[in-house]
């Protein structure tokens, strides 16, 4: 998977142009907590157990203190909404 390693064959340095790189490993995916950002995995908002394209442009929000938060749109926070 790794476009260039270092030391062992899965010690990724850089990934291939449709991979994110993310602590010496490449991806297809991003995990949850990350959204690809070629040419890396990229951290989502800390509120975001899952985001795309953008830290902030979340899908699915924490559920475990001290983080618990609640969507509204595509944004997670802690309050819901009046309304």
């Amino acid at each position: 998977n790794c476009l260039t390693c270092s030391a062992t064959a899965t010690n990724c340095t850089s990934c291939s142009a449709t991979k994110g790189w993310l602590n010496f490993a490449c991806y297809s995916t991003c995990p949850n907590g990350y959204y690809m950002n070629l040419p890396n995995c990229t951290i989502c908002d800390s509120l975001c157990y899952t985001c795309n394209n953008t830290a902030t442009n979340c899908s699915v929000c924490q559920t475990v203190a001290p983080n618990i938060a609640y969507l509204s749109g595509t944004t997670c926070v802690t309050n819901c909404p009046v309304g």
